[in-house]
């Protein structure tokens, strides 16, 4: 059976052909702003501009005044993005960004973490990993248009293998209009032996050093546990089989070296968190705590390329002075958005609206937060961090911060239309 990482690359495949051919350049200008491989859009396709602002500031300047100026104006969770058109100077800015490698690494990145979001809410639709040909095809329709795909699933069956969810797509009155996609999306994954690696798309995390595509899986038994490594903010992340299939992450240190701030198995080296409860908690955790009070309304908000660095750029937002925080204190990376705070840490409590655990919780856990002015998204728009003592601290802005946000973390969670409790160290 495929790794999550092995059927999201294979997704990214199958996919990325029937958006744009592999085009990591592609524009599509009659719709609002659609770009890239996977043609995101609107408010996901400002969000990939984001990470060429902080993840690419070399080449952010290269992109047109006016798009700079409108990412300067409204964030990527604005829904101002879902009616933003590009004019033509806008798209060759970004054609000409988008053809760097550096942004190949971004973009994969970015599909990786959509897909990552995509199978546990399939896995909710009782689809499974084990099942990965029919998975595929359900991201497929999920990343075209994720009502449709949970009306398709739900007619189909969870359990439903891939001839059956192909023949009720082409059936459904939205979906079934692309029949060219799907028959296409299906004829790939027909032909796919279900655990070989994708071939060359232009993809720089190829997990196999074997021939990849069609011609045969991956050997169980022997050969190097290491895979590939992928560039993730200013991070590296090893992949490989066994014990780094969840992938190990190294930091930058002096001299050119990259500290490995995980064992293998993806535990964190430092000793977790004592004590729960209101309990302040000692330790890794309290020393961040530490380290976020002592920089009370210190920064402004701001989502820039220097929100990673704010103690460098005077400003920051609610997860990247978290991470920043975790970053300085333990070296452990929490995610550097609060959708990617998903992927990382420990899941201590899940729930939708009602009190927070907090005898369960200790100072350092993070409070992943969905609000309802949103309505439920595939993932979390708003963190803070529990510093014990019924207590948070948050930089949501507008406005300096980080500073106390609540002194009543139990009943926050009444204001929650989704929340999780999540433990980094």
């Amino acid at each position: 059976m495929p790794t999550t990482r092995q059927i999201c690359y294979y997704a990214m495949y199958v996919i990325g052909e029937v958006e744009s051919n592999w085009n990591w350049t592609s524009i599509y200008y009659t719709d609002p702003i659609t770009i890239g491989m996977m043609q995101w859009y609107g408010t996901r396709a400002a969000h990939l501009l984001e990470r060429v602002r902080d993840e690419m500031p070399d080449a952010y300047p290269t992109l047109s005044d006016s798009l700079r100026s409108s990412l300067n104006a409204h964030n990527s969770s604005d829904s101002y993005w879902n009616s933003r058109y590009l004019t033509r100077d806008e798209g060759n800015s970004i054609i000409n960004v988008f053809s760097q490698t550096a942004n190949h690494v971004i973009q994969e990145n970015q599909a990786i973490e959509d897909f990552e979001n995509y199978v546990p809410i399939l896995e909710g639709w009782g689809m499974s990993q084990s099942n990965p040909k029919a998975l595929i095809f359900a991201m497929s329709m999920y990343h075209q248009g994720p009502k449709y795909a949970g009306q398709v699933v739900a007619t189909a069956g969870g359990t439903a293998d891939l001839d059956r969810l192909w023949s009720v797509c082409l059936a459904h009155s939205v979906l079934g209009v692309y029949k060219n996609r799907y028959n296409t999306v299906h004829s790939r994954l027909v032909s796919w032996d279900g655990e070989s690696n994708p071939p060359d798309f232009g993809q720089s995390g190829d997990a196999d050093t074997g021939t990849g595509g069609d011609a045969g899986g991956i050997e169980t038994g022997g050969g190097s546990k290491v895979g590939y490594i992928l560039k993730n903010g200013n991070n590296l992340v090893l992949y490989g089989k066994d014990e780094y299939k969840n992938g190990v992450i190294f930091y930058a240190s002096a001299g050119g070296r990259w500290i490995n701030g995980y064992d293998a198995d993806s535990t964190p080296d430092e000793g977790g968190n004592t004590g729960g409860g209101g309990n302040t908690g000692s330790g890794a955790g309290q020393q961040v705590c530490d380290k976020f009070k002592s920089w009370n309304m210190q920064f402004s908000y701001g989502q820039g390329a220097g929100r990673l660095d704010p103690e460098s750029s005077g400003y920051g937002d609610c997860s990247s002075t978290i991470w920043r925080a975790y970053h300085d204190v333990t070296g452990v990376n929490t995610g550097t958005w609060t959708g990617d705070m998903l992927n990382h840490g420990t899941l201590i409590a899940s729930g939708s609206y009602g009190q927070l655990p907090i005898e369960q919780m200790v100072a350092g856990d993070c409070i992943l937060i969905d609000w309802p002015r949103n309505g439920q998204t595939s993932t979390f728009d708003h963190v803070e961090l529990y510093v014990g003592n019924n207590t948070n601290w948050g930089h949501g802005g507008p406005g300096n911060g980080p500073h106390l946000t609540s002194e009543d973390t139990r009943n926050q969670g009444a204001r929650y239309l989704r929340w999780q409790i999540r433990r980094y160290v």
